[in-house]
């Protein structure tokens, strides 16, 4: 019998047999080499129906928050997200079922209908155990150095971790050992440096290691890293997937102030300051997209260019606070390499508040594609609606969208503060 899409059943028959072992060996289950593959199928499923607490424990902090945030919804009920850098082992081995969205950069996940209630019964004990084992502590030390750092090799990453937690011995070191050093989940990050000729963890987000290790022999009179403390190892692995470091300096917050002040919702900042750490790690990006995008996506907010001029400079010096991976952590502002010199050449020249708009234009409803969603989900609106005169201008009213949601364009910023304050 055909098993219906997006069950975990029809993803595993969709694999090979060698993949089904590679998804079970990524949540602690070693089916061995010579399993057949409809055995693999079924000792996985049972592994996984019948022994969360095992196999949730060898899953990272932010799959288990993906697995708790789907728990809260209805069972198959798909939520929209946006990809991130981050790789989400719970998203490659079944267990959280994924297909594209309807914009390139979005995308629909769901648990598989069979194993809601397991994950929603056992979601939460597992979390609590993260955080009381100091698992998810060690996870996010490793995971800081490797944002800082870029990559760098298992054992160096073992020892600085295991300095760390010396440092602070309430945390049991062992944890460490036996989740990232024995999860497979952790060794989706390892890769082989052709040039030291060693395995090496990179950061999740880095997916040209030979650049950063060429940028390297640039600055080769850096020859010792940058050492950071405790708290900014844990402030850089903080956070998944939004990474942010160094929000809470003058730099930090006063590019905080640019983004707020012009219309950004607070819960946007990390994504923000995220996209930009990771942006701008390999010289030579476009610094207009990575740099100076936000804020000149909100030029019209504007009264005058030197304002204008003044934001984009505050993002230039919180871009030289920021560590590079070129510069073993070093910021541009400490060795005064790859430094971001703000020239009104290298942003989207100001254009005054009155010119003319055309990024985006807002579609006039019509009963057809701005109300007939809404008539069938709300039975008050559709006998209001009823009321209504003959001829009713449909095409020439306000689209449902609250000054205070975000707005239809995809901006992030709030519907008032966007495309609804050029409506009257």
């Amino acid at each position: 019998m055909k098993e219906a899409e997006g069950t975990f059943a029809a993803f595993l028959e969709g694999h090979s047999r060698k993949e089904v072992i590679d998804f079970a060996r990524v949540v602690g289950l070693d089916l061995g080499v010579s399993v057949t593959k409809s055995a693999a199928i079924k000792r996985y499923t049972d592994y996984i129906l019948s022994r969360p607490g095992e196999w949730m424990s060898a899953l990272t902090e932010w799959d288990l928050k993906i697995l708790r945030t789907l728990a809260a919804q209805a069972p198959g009920e798909h939520m929209a997200g946006e990809y991130a850098g981050y790789i989400a082992p719970v998203t490659i081995v079944g267990i959280v079922q994924t297909k594209p969205g309807p914009d390139d950069d979005t995308f629909e996940y769901w648990l598989p209908e069979e194993l809601f209630f397991t994950v929603k019964d056992n979601i939460d004990a597992a979390i609590r155990d993260g955080e009381s084992s100091g698992r998810f502590t060690v996870e996010r030390l490793a995971l800081g150095l490797l944002n800082l750092y870029g990559f760098m090799p298992m054992e160096k990453l073992l020892d600085m971790v295991m300095e760390y937690l010396k440092e602070h011995p309430t945390q049991d070191i062992r944890a460490y050992y036996d989740f990232f050093v024995g999860s497979a989940a952790i060794s989706l990050f390892r890769e082989y440096s052709l040039k030291s000729r060693s395995e090496v963890v990179v950061c999740p987000e880095l997916f040209e290691i030979d650049t950063v290790e060429s940028g390297r022999d640039l600055y080769s009179d850096i020859r010792k890293a940058k050492h950071f403390s405790y708290e900014e190892v844990l402030e850089a692995g903080t956070g998944a997937p939004d990474f942010t470091f160094r929000l809470d300096t003058p730099e930090g917050r006063r590019y905080c102030e640019v983004l707020l002040s012009k219309g950004y919702y607070p819960e946007s900042i990390p994504m923000l300051a995220h996209d930009l750490w990771m942006g701008v790690q390999i010289e030579g990006r476009t610094l207009m997209d990575t740099i100076y995008g936000p804020v000149a996506d909100q030029m019209d907010m504007f009264l005058s260019e030197e304002e204008y001029h003044a934001a984009l400079e505050a993002v230039a010096d919180y871009v030289n606070i920021l560590p590079r991976w070129q510069l073993k952590g070093w910021s541009p502002s400490e060795k005064n390499y790859m430094k971001l010199v703000f020239d009104p050449a290298d942003a989207p020249p100001f254009i005054p508040p009155d010119g003319e708009y055309d990024s985006w234009e807002m579609p006039r409803p019509s009963i057809s594609e701005g109300y007939t969603d809404l008539i069938e989900k709300d039975e008050k609106i559709g006998q209001l609606i009823g009321l209504m005169p003959e001829g009713f201008p449909f095409g020439m009213a306000i689209p449902h969208v609250s000054k205070d949601d975000p707005c239809p364009c995809g901006s992030g910023l709030k519907y008032g503060s966007c495309h609804g304050k050029m409506l009257n």
